[in-house]
């Protein structure tokens, strides 16, 4: 299988390798791991009297998917768009991220608003499908991670400057930090937007993936498919394992008297980029770097600080062990001792991981449906208070909700979008 793959890499010019294969891995697993983040903390949803408990109450890192969906974004647009925009090649570009992007969007949105067990105003609802909400309207909450898409159609447009103006994306996304660290460190002292926060910490993200594209030009000596699956591994631990968190949290109180966090009455989807997520940061730049087969100086260095120094958090979890801490910690310490064991064994498990790699690919190609559709359907299922309540009754909805879900999201992308590309 491998072998195959191999040759059929061999075979694809390296723009379209890149995306069709590498990247898409890990889309997808981003992807599956926002729709079980869902499953997990939105109790009694997916089924109204039951919410599994223990270590089956295991929360994935789904806020870190989004960060690696907004890297991974700029990343694929930069290498979409080695040449500079131009007054004739503007339309174009619109229309085809408004083409991959909105048609879905719409959908998800009408079946929002069909599921919805909120009342909301016209406003809101047409907010919704002209892509203003979060700035003008609320989220719906039977959608909420469409939040997420507003900041990305925001980036793109962005992206039209950056591109025609031939902008620098490193001090851009230099100048975005600036922005976006000033406003929140301002906001407490003397008043401030918080969004405004939001939108420049998200766009230094993306404009990271667009900085990584511009100058990360040095192909890997060979594909590492064992670093590709030990990332992985990581990124569904390093929520609780990324001691880079702890470490930027006390500095920040420290040095700013505070975590520099917007609270409420500030909306979520107002603040849903914080300054603690640069925590993440590091993490984000090496997993684009090994799934885009790339390399650059110390490259191997910082890989082997971002996957073995979280070790140290073992010391945290053993000098506040409970119980209750004890069960919700088990995937998440199993999932980073075979990070840690896949990473140094690398060589030899390098076939094995290729395989598991491979399978993954395809969810890629569904990963955008998946995360937008997933939530609305959700809502549908805790309208049937039937048939609930116990671990039997959850699994079994669990298998529908998935079935449902990946159905949907596999006729979104593979049948309709297709068709409309043909279309337009």
């Amino acid at each position: 299988m491998l072998s195959q793959q191999s040759s059929l890499l061999a075979s694809i010019p390296e723009k379209r390798k890149v995306f069709d294969f590498n990247l898409e891995a890990l889309r997808g697993v981003a992807a599956l791991l926002v729709v079980w983040h869902h499953i997990v903390y939105a109790t009694n949803i997916l089924d109204p009297a039951f919410t599994p408990t223990g270590i089956w109450a295991f929360d994935p890192p789904a806020h870190l998917c989004v960060l690696v969906f907004f890297v991974l974004s700029g990343y694929v647009i930069g290498i979409s768009h080695t040449a500079p925009l131009t007054k004739d090649t503007i339309l174009g570009y619109l229309k085809k991220r408004a083409v991959r992007l909105y048609p879905i969007y719409a959908i998800s949105i009408a079946l929002t608003v069909l599921l919805a067990v909120n009342y909301y105003s016209v406003k809101t609802i047409v907010g919704h499908f002209i892509m203003t909400h979060v700035l003008l309207v609320p989220v719906m909450m039977e959608n909420a991670p469409a939040w997420s898409l507003h900041y990305e159609v925001l980036y793109y447009i962005l992206f039209i400057s950056v591109s025609y103006f031939r902008l620098n994306p490193l001090l851009l996304a230099i100048s975005s930090f600036v922005i976006g660290f000033s406003n929140a460190y301002l906001y407490p002292r003397v008043g401030g937007v918080p969004l405004l926060s939001a939108y420049a910490f998200g766009f230094t993200f993306w404009l990271t993936g667009l900085t990584l594209a511009k100058y990360m030009k040095r192909p890997a000596g060979s594909t590492s498919w064992s670093l590709m699956l030990s990332l992985l591994l990581l990124l569904f631990s390093l929520e609780k394992f990324n001691i880079f968190s702890t470490i930027l949290s006390k500095a920040s109180i420290k040095l700013f008297g505070s975590e520099l966090f917007f609270k409420s009455p500030v909306p979520w989807y107002q603040a849903a980029v914080a300054f603690q997520d640069f925590a993440f940061l590091p993490f984000c730049i090496i997993v684009m770097a090994v799934f885009a087969s790339k390399d650059f100086r110390y490259l191997k260095y910082v890989t082997a600080v971002v996957i073995l120094v979280p070790m140290l958090t073992f010391y945290s979890f053993y000098k506040h062990y409970t119980t209750q801490n004890n069960a919700a910690l088990v995937i998440p310490c199993i999932c980073y001792i075979l990070s840690v064991l896949v990473y140094l064994f690398r060589e030899k498990l390098d076939n094995f991981s290729g395989k598991i790699i491979n399978r993954l690919i395809v969810t890629g190609g569904i990963s955008y449906g998946l995360y937008i559709i997933h939530f609305p359907v959700f809502y549908f299922f805790n309208q049937i208070q039937e048939f609930s309540g116990s671990l039997l009754t959850f699994v079994i909805r669990l298998f529908l909700y998935l079935l449902i879900v990946v159905g949907l999201a596999y006729l979104l992308e593979k049948k309709l979008q297709p068709w409309i590309k043909r279309m337009v």
